[in-house]
Protein backbone atom coordinates (compact mmCIF):
# COMPACT_ATOMS: atom_id res chain seq x y z
CA UNK A 1 0.00 0.00 0.00
CA UNK A 2 2.69 2.43 0.98
CA UNK A 3 4.86 1.54 -1.99
CA UNK A 4 1.91 2.10 -4.32
CA UNK A 5 1.27 5.53 -2.77
CA UNK A 6 4.91 6.44 -3.10
CA UNK A 7 4.81 5.63 -6.83
CA UNK A 8 1.71 7.76 -7.32
CA UNK A 9 3.34 10.58 -5.40
CA UNK A 10 6.49 10.36 -7.48
CA UNK A 11 4.41 10.37 -10.66
CA UNK A 12 2.50 13.45 -9.45
CA UNK A 13 5.75 15.23 -8.62
CA UNK A 14 7.17 14.37 -12.04
CA UNK A 15 4.08 15.67 -13.78
CA UNK A 16 4.23 18.83 -11.65
CA UNK A 17 7.87 19.30 -12.49
CA UNK A 18 7.11 18.74 -16.14
CA UNK A 19 4.20 21.20 -16.08
CA UNK A 20 6.37 23.78 -14.31
CA UNK A 21 9.11 23.29 -16.89
CA UNK A 22 6.64 23.85 -19.77
CA UNK A 23 5.35 27.02 -18.09
CA UNK A 24 8.92 28.35 -17.80
CA UNK A 25 9.55 27.59 -21.46
CA UNK A 26 6.32 29.34 -22.50
CA UNK A 27 7.13 32.40 -20.36
CA UNK A 28 10.66 32.53 -21.75
CA UNK A 29 9.28 32.35 -25.30
CA UNK A 30 6.91 35.27 -24.64
CA UNK A 31 9.71 37.30 -23.08
CA UNK A 32 11.96 36.72 -26.04
CA UNK A 33 9.20 37.80 -28.44
CA UNK A 34 8.53 40.92 -26.36
CA UNK A 35 12.21 41.81 -26.26
CA UNK A 36 12.48 41.37 -30.02
CA UNK A 37 9.42 43.58 -30.62
CA UNK A 38 10.78 46.21 -28.21
CA UNK A 39 14.18 46.18 -29.90
CA UNK A 40 12.51 46.46 -33.33
CA UNK A 41 10.35 49.38 -32.15
CA UNK A 42 13.38 51.18 -30.72
CA UNK A 43 15.31 50.65 -33.94
CA UNK A 44 12.42 52.01 -36.02
CA UNK A 45 12.10 55.01 -33.69
CA UNK A 46 15.81 55.72 -34.08
CA UNK A 47 15.54 55.54 -37.89
CA UNK A 48 12.60 57.96 -37.87
CA UNK A 49 14.44 60.35 -35.51
CA UNK A 50 17.55 60.38 -37.72
CA UNK A 51 15.47 60.91 -40.86
CA UNK A 52 13.58 63.83 -39.33
CA UNK A 53 16.83 65.31 -37.96
CA UNK A 54 18.53 65.16 -41.34
CA UNK A 55 15.52 66.31 -43.32
CA UNK A 56 14.28 69.17 -41.17
CA UNK A 57 17.09 70.33 -38.93
CA UNK A 58 20.25 69.91 -40.95
CA UNK A 59 19.04 71.50 -44.19
CA UNK A 60 21.78 73.84 -45.47
CA UNK A 61 20.33 77.32 -46.04
CA UNK A 62 22.81 78.81 -48.45
CA UNK A 63 20.75 78.69 -51.62
CA UNK A 64 19.61 81.85 -53.35
CA UNK A 65 15.99 80.65 -53.47
CA UNK A 66 13.55 79.58 -50.80
CA UNK A 67 13.92 76.09 -49.30
CA UNK A 68 10.65 74.55 -48.09
CA UNK A 69 10.19 71.65 -45.67
CA UNK A 70 7.56 70.25 -43.32
CA UNK A 71 7.80 70.61 -39.56
CA UNK A 72 6.30 67.55 -37.82
CA UNK A 73 4.86 69.73 -35.05
CA UNK A 74 4.09 73.09 -36.63
CA UNK A 75 3.24 72.22 -40.21
CA UNK A 76 4.90 73.72 -43.31
CA UNK A 77 7.76 76.15 -42.75
CA UNK A 78 10.01 78.04 -45.15
CA UNK A 79 13.62 79.21 -44.97
CA UNK A 80 14.12 82.23 -47.22
CA UNK A 81 17.32 83.77 -48.55
CA UNK A 82 17.59 87.31 -49.87
CA UNK A 83 16.76 87.52 -53.58
CA UNK A 84 19.88 87.82 -55.71
CA UNK A 85 19.21 90.24 -58.56
CA UNK A 86 21.43 88.24 -60.92
CA UNK A 87 21.02 87.15 -63.64
CA UNK A 88 19.09 89.71 -65.72
CA UNK A 89 20.16 92.46 -63.33
CA UNK A 90 19.10 95.40 -65.49
CA UNK A 91 15.68 93.89 -66.17
CA UNK A 92 15.04 93.29 -62.46
CA UNK A 93 16.31 96.73 -61.46
CA UNK A 94 14.17 98.29 -64.18
CA UNK A 95 11.08 96.67 -62.71
CA UNK A 96 11.92 97.71 -59.14
CA UNK A 97 12.79 101.31 -60.06
CA UNK A 98 9.76 101.68 -62.34
CA UNK A 99 7.47 100.80 -59.44
CA UNK A 100 9.20 103.12 -56.94
CA UNK A 101 8.01 106.68 -56.35
CA UNK A 102 10.86 107.89 -54.12
CA UNK A 103 14.41 106.48 -54.10
CA UNK A 104 16.84 106.93 -51.22
CA UNK A 105 20.53 106.16 -51.74
CA UNK A 106 22.21 105.61 -48.37
CA UNK A 107 25.72 104.55 -47.41
CA UNK A 108 28.40 104.65 -44.69
CA UNK A 109 31.48 106.87 -44.85
CA UNK A 110 33.73 105.81 -47.75
CA UNK A 111 30.88 103.86 -49.33
CA UNK A 112 30.71 105.64 -52.72
CA UNK A 113 28.75 108.45 -51.10
CA UNK A 114 30.44 111.39 -52.88
CA UNK A 115 30.08 109.63 -56.23
CA UNK A 116 26.38 108.95 -55.56
CA UNK A 117 25.77 112.51 -54.37
CA UNK A 118 27.40 114.02 -57.49
CA UNK A 119 25.29 111.78 -59.71
CA UNK A 120 22.11 112.70 -57.84
CA UNK A 121 22.81 116.43 -58.17
CA UNK A 122 23.73 116.20 -61.86
CA UNK A 123 20.74 113.99 -62.63
CA UNK A 124 18.16 115.99 -60.68
CA UNK A 125 19.20 119.65 -60.67
CA UNK A 126 17.86 120.57 -64.11
CA UNK A 127 14.30 119.51 -63.23
CA UNK A 128 14.58 120.61 -59.59
CA UNK A 129 16.53 123.89 -59.66
CA UNK A 130 15.05 125.15 -56.38
CA UNK A 131 16.04 122.15 -54.32
CA UNK A 132 19.02 122.57 -51.98
CA UNK A 133 21.09 119.47 -52.72
CA UNK A 134 23.73 120.42 -50.15
CA UNK A 135 21.13 120.32 -47.40
CA UNK A 136 20.10 116.92 -48.75
CA UNK A 137 23.32 115.45 -47.34
CA UNK A 138 22.43 116.65 -43.85
CA UNK A 139 18.76 115.73 -44.17
CA UNK A 140 19.52 112.03 -43.75
CA UNK A 141 21.05 112.61 -40.32
CA UNK A 142 19.32 115.74 -39.00
CA UNK A 143 15.50 115.55 -39.05
CA UNK A 144 15.25 119.35 -38.87
CA UNK A 145 17.09 119.63 -42.20
CA UNK A 146 14.77 117.10 -43.80
CA UNK A 147 11.66 118.97 -42.68
CA UNK A 148 13.00 122.39 -43.58
CA UNK A 149 14.17 121.22 -46.98
CA UNK A 150 10.73 119.71 -47.58
CA UNK A 151 8.97 122.94 -46.55
CA UNK A 152 11.25 125.16 -48.65
CA UNK A 153 11.06 123.17 -51.90
CA UNK A 154 8.15 123.38 -54.36
CA UNK A 155 8.76 119.71 -55.16
CA UNK A 156 11.12 116.99 -53.97
CA UNK A 157 13.45 115.14 -56.39
CA UNK A 158 12.61 111.43 -56.80
CA UNK A 159 16.24 110.51 -56.00
CA UNK A 160 17.88 111.62 -52.74
CA UNK A 161 21.25 110.48 -51.43
CA UNK A 162 23.36 110.92 -48.32
CA UNK A 163 25.79 109.39 -45.85
CA UNK A 164 24.49 107.85 -42.64
CA UNK A 165 26.12 108.57 -39.27
CA UNK A 166 24.01 106.27 -37.08
CA UNK A 167 21.76 103.22 -37.29
CA UNK A 168 18.80 105.28 -36.02
CA UNK A 169 18.85 107.33 -39.24
CA UNK A 170 18.30 104.28 -41.41
CA UNK A 171 15.79 102.86 -38.92
CA UNK A 172 13.79 106.11 -39.13
CA UNK A 173 13.89 105.96 -42.91
CA UNK A 174 12.61 102.37 -42.91
CA UNK A 175 9.82 103.11 -40.41
CA UNK A 176 8.69 106.25 -42.27
CA UNK A 177 8.81 104.96 -45.85
CA UNK A 178 5.69 103.60 -47.56
CA UNK A 179 5.98 100.48 -49.64
CA UNK A 180 6.29 102.45 -52.91
CA UNK A 181 9.56 104.01 -51.71
CA UNK A 182 12.84 102.27 -52.48
CA UNK A 183 15.70 102.31 -49.98
CA UNK A 184 19.13 101.37 -51.33
CA UNK A 185 21.94 100.73 -48.87
CA UNK A 186 25.40 100.79 -50.47
CA UNK A 187 27.51 98.44 -48.38
CA UNK A 188 31.28 98.25 -47.98
CA UNK A 189 33.09 95.55 -46.02
CA UNK A 190 34.23 97.21 -42.81
CA UNK A 191 37.97 96.60 -42.88
CA UNK A 192 38.23 97.84 -46.46
CA UNK A 193 36.06 100.86 -45.65
CA UNK A 194 38.05 101.79 -42.54
CA UNK A 195 41.44 101.50 -44.22
CA UNK A 196 40.24 103.66 -47.09
CA UNK A 197 39.15 106.30 -44.59
CA UNK A 198 42.51 106.16 -42.81
CA UNK A 199 44.43 106.71 -46.05
CA UNK A 200 42.08 109.48 -47.11
CA UNK A 201 42.41 111.44 -43.86
CA UNK A 202 46.19 111.23 -43.97
CA UNK A 203 46.63 112.13 -47.64
CA UNK A 204 43.73 114.50 -48.31
CA UNK A 205 43.25 116.25 -45.00
CA UNK A 206 46.37 116.30 -42.81
CA UNK A 207 48.80 116.39 -45.75
CA UNK A 208 46.68 118.42 -48.18
CA UNK A 209 48.36 121.43 -49.76
CA UNK A 210 45.40 122.15 -51.98
CA UNK A 211 43.14 122.59 -48.96
CA UNK A 212 45.37 123.77 -46.09
CA UNK A 213 42.30 124.69 -44.05
CA UNK A 214 41.73 120.96 -43.48
CA UNK A 215 44.90 120.74 -41.41
CA UNK A 216 43.46 123.15 -38.84
CA UNK A 217 41.05 120.43 -37.70
CA UNK A 218 43.93 118.21 -36.58
CA UNK A 219 46.40 118.51 -33.69
CA UNK A 220 49.46 120.54 -34.67
CA UNK A 221 51.76 117.84 -33.32
CA UNK A 222 50.35 115.28 -35.74
CA UNK A 223 52.18 116.79 -38.74
CA UNK A 224 55.95 116.45 -38.51
CA UNK A 225 57.04 117.38 -42.02
CA UNK A 226 55.41 118.39 -45.30
CA UNK A 227 57.01 119.22 -48.64
CA UNK A 228 56.29 118.68 -52.33
CA UNK A 229 57.04 114.97 -52.26
CA UNK A 230 56.60 113.69 -48.70
CA UNK A 231 54.32 114.14 -45.73
CA UNK A 232 55.36 112.66 -42.39
CA UNK A 233 52.76 112.20 -39.62
CA UNK A 234 53.37 111.26 -35.99
CA UNK A 235 51.95 107.77 -35.49
CA UNK A 236 50.90 108.37 -31.87
CA UNK A 237 48.84 111.46 -32.71
CA UNK A 238 47.41 109.81 -35.82
CA UNK A 239 46.24 106.77 -33.85
CA UNK A 240 44.32 109.08 -31.52
CA UNK A 241 42.40 110.35 -34.56
CA UNK A 242 41.82 106.83 -35.86
CA UNK A 243 40.49 105.66 -32.49
CA UNK A 244 37.85 108.42 -32.43
CA UNK A 245 36.81 107.50 -36.01
CA UNK A 246 37.44 111.02 -37.19
CA UNK A 247 35.59 112.27 -40.33
CA UNK A 248 36.02 109.76 -43.21
CA UNK A 249 36.99 106.91 -40.87
CA UNK A 250 33.60 107.72 -39.45
CA UNK A 251 30.47 105.66 -39.16
CA UNK A 252 30.52 102.29 -40.89
CA UNK A 253 28.55 99.08 -41.06
CA UNK A 254 29.35 98.25 -37.43
CA UNK A 255 27.38 101.30 -36.25
CA UNK A 256 24.67 101.19 -38.96
CA UNK A 257 23.88 97.47 -39.39
CA UNK A 258 22.86 96.80 -35.79
CA UNK A 259 20.25 94.62 -34.11
CA UNK A 260 17.88 97.61 -34.11
CA UNK A 261 18.33 97.98 -37.86
CA UNK A 262 17.63 94.31 -38.56
CA UNK A 263 14.62 94.43 -36.22
CA UNK A 264 13.27 97.37 -38.22
CA UNK A 265 13.63 95.36 -41.44
CA UNK A 266 11.83 92.38 -39.92
CA UNK A 267 9.00 94.47 -38.47
CA UNK A 268 8.41 96.79 -41.45
CA UNK A 269 9.24 94.78 -44.59
CA UNK A 270 10.77 97.76 -46.47
CA UNK A 271 11.26 97.88 -50.21
CA UNK A 272 15.04 97.64 -49.86
CA UNK A 273 18.16 96.67 -51.80
CA UNK A 274 21.68 96.03 -50.47
CA UNK A 275 24.50 96.58 -52.99
CA UNK A 276 28.27 96.25 -52.78
CA UNK A 277 29.83 99.71 -53.27
CA UNK A 278 31.99 98.36 -56.13
CA UNK A 279 28.82 97.83 -58.19
CA UNK A 280 27.36 101.29 -57.69
CA UNK A 281 28.03 102.37 -61.29
CA UNK A 282 25.72 99.62 -62.55
CA UNK A 283 22.99 100.94 -60.29
CA UNK A 284 23.52 104.57 -61.29
CA UNK A 285 23.35 103.70 -64.99
CA UNK A 286 19.92 102.13 -64.52
CA UNK A 287 18.79 105.19 -62.53
CA UNK A 288 20.12 107.44 -65.30
CA UNK A 289 18.18 105.44 -67.88
CA UNK A 290 14.97 106.26 -66.03
CA UNK A 291 15.62 109.83 -64.85
CA UNK A 292 18.46 111.44 -66.84
CA UNK A 293 19.32 109.48 -70.01
CA UNK A 294 21.41 112.40 -71.26
CA UNK A 295 24.11 111.36 -68.75
CA UNK A 296 24.45 107.82 -70.08
CA UNK A 297 27.00 108.61 -72.83
CA UNK A 298 29.30 110.32 -70.35
CA UNK A 299 28.89 107.47 -67.84
CA UNK A 300 29.69 104.87 -70.50
CA UNK A 301 32.79 106.83 -71.50
CA UNK A 302 34.05 106.89 -67.92
CA UNK A 303 33.42 103.17 -67.63
CA UNK A 304 35.39 102.50 -70.83
CA UNK A 305 38.33 104.49 -69.47
CA UNK A 306 38.18 102.56 -66.20
CA UNK A 307 38.20 99.22 -68.03
CA UNK A 308 41.13 100.38 -70.17
CA UNK A 309 43.15 101.21 -67.06
CA UNK A 310 42.35 97.82 -65.57
CA UNK A 311 43.40 96.09 -68.81
CA UNK A 312 46.78 97.80 -68.58
CA UNK A 313 47.17 96.55 -65.03
CA UNK A 314 47.05 99.95 -63.35
CA UNK A 315 45.77 99.98 -59.79
CA UNK A 316 44.08 103.01 -58.33
CA UNK A 317 45.71 104.31 -55.13
CA UNK A 318 45.27 107.36 -52.96
CA UNK A 319 48.89 108.35 -53.54
CA UNK A 320 48.80 108.86 -57.33
CA UNK A 321 51.46 110.35 -59.54
CA UNK A 322 52.30 113.95 -58.69
CA UNK A 323 50.79 113.81 -55.20
CA UNK A 324 52.56 113.84 -51.86
CA UNK A 325 53.40 110.44 -50.42
CA UNK A 326 52.27 109.83 -46.84
CA UNK A 327 54.51 108.37 -44.13
CA UNK A 328 54.07 107.63 -40.43
CA UNK A 329 56.88 108.15 -37.94
CA UNK A 330 56.98 105.40 -35.34
CA UNK A 331 58.14 105.71 -31.73
CA UNK A 332 61.47 104.26 -32.79
CA UNK A 333 61.98 107.19 -35.16
CA UNK A 334 61.58 104.98 -38.23
CA UNK A 335 59.31 106.24 -41.01
CA UNK A 336 56.95 103.83 -42.80
CA UNK A 337 54.91 104.53 -45.92
CA UNK A 338 51.15 104.42 -45.22
CA UNK A 339 50.47 101.45 -47.48
CA UNK A 340 53.17 99.39 -45.74
CA UNK A 341 52.02 100.54 -42.30
CA UNK A 342 48.51 99.23 -43.00
CA UNK A 343 49.93 95.93 -44.25
CA UNK A 344 52.05 95.57 -41.10
CA UNK A 345 49.53 96.70 -38.47
CA UNK A 346 46.12 97.11 -40.08
CA UNK A 347 44.80 93.62 -39.35
CA UNK A 348 45.15 94.14 -35.58
CA UNK A 349 43.85 97.72 -35.58
CA UNK A 350 40.26 96.99 -34.50
CA UNK A 351 41.40 94.74 -31.67
CA UNK A 352 44.11 97.10 -30.39
CA UNK A 353 41.92 100.22 -30.43
CA UNK A 354 38.62 98.45 -29.61
CA UNK A 355 36.95 100.09 -32.59
CA UNK A 356 33.86 97.87 -32.89
CA UNK A 357 32.48 98.21 -29.37
CA UNK A 358 29.34 99.97 -30.61
CA UNK A 359 28.41 97.07 -32.87
CA UNK A 360 25.68 94.47 -32.41
CA UNK A 361 24.32 91.57 -34.45
CA UNK A 362 27.59 91.33 -36.39
CA UNK A 363 26.83 87.67 -37.11
CA UNK A 364 23.78 88.77 -39.11
CA UNK A 365 25.90 91.24 -41.07
CA UNK A 366 28.44 88.55 -41.91
CA UNK A 367 25.71 86.18 -43.11
CA UNK A 368 24.20 89.04 -45.15
CA UNK A 369 27.65 89.65 -46.69
CA UNK A 370 27.90 85.95 -47.56
CA UNK A 371 24.74 86.24 -49.65
CA UNK A 372 25.63 89.66 -51.08
CA UNK A 373 29.15 88.73 -52.21
CA UNK A 374 28.02 85.35 -53.55
CA UNK A 375 25.52 87.05 -55.86
CA UNK A 376 27.27 87.64 -59.24
CA UNK A 377 26.28 91.31 -59.48
CA UNK A 378 26.47 91.77 -55.69
CA UNK A 379 22.96 93.20 -55.33
CA UNK A 380 20.24 91.57 -53.22
CA UNK A 381 16.60 92.38 -52.53
CA UNK A 382 16.14 92.31 -48.75
CA UNK A 383 13.08 90.96 -46.96
CA UNK A 384 12.00 90.44 -43.36
CA UNK A 385 12.25 86.66 -43.79
CA UNK A 386 15.77 86.95 -45.20
CA UNK A 387 16.81 89.02 -42.19
CA UNK A 388 15.36 86.40 -39.83
CA UNK A 389 17.22 83.74 -41.75
CA UNK A 390 20.53 85.57 -41.19
CA UNK A 391 19.86 85.29 -37.45
CA UNK A 392 19.13 81.53 -37.59
CA UNK A 393 22.44 80.76 -39.20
Amino acid sequence: MSSSYEKISRNDDGEAEQTHSKAEQLLSSHLNKFQMKLALALAMAMVVFVAVHVAFIQIPIYSESALSSTDALNGPRTTVAAECLSPNLEEKLDAIISNSRQIFLTMPAKGAGTHSFQFTRECMQEDYPDYNFWDMQQAFNVPAFAEQSFRDSPKVPPILSGHLNHDKKLVNLIVNSPRQDLIIYIHREEESRKQSGIKYIAAKRICSKKHPENSDAFPKDSLISLNDTHCIIDEEEFLNLVKTKHTEIGTGGVEILTCDLYDAIEQNEPNMIFINFLQVDQLLKVLAKHYCPELLDEMNLKEDRKLARMAKGRKRRVETKGETLTYLQLKSGETVEMHDWLNDKGAALDWALQMNQAGSCQAKTRHMEDELFRCPDEMIKVSSEASKNWRRR
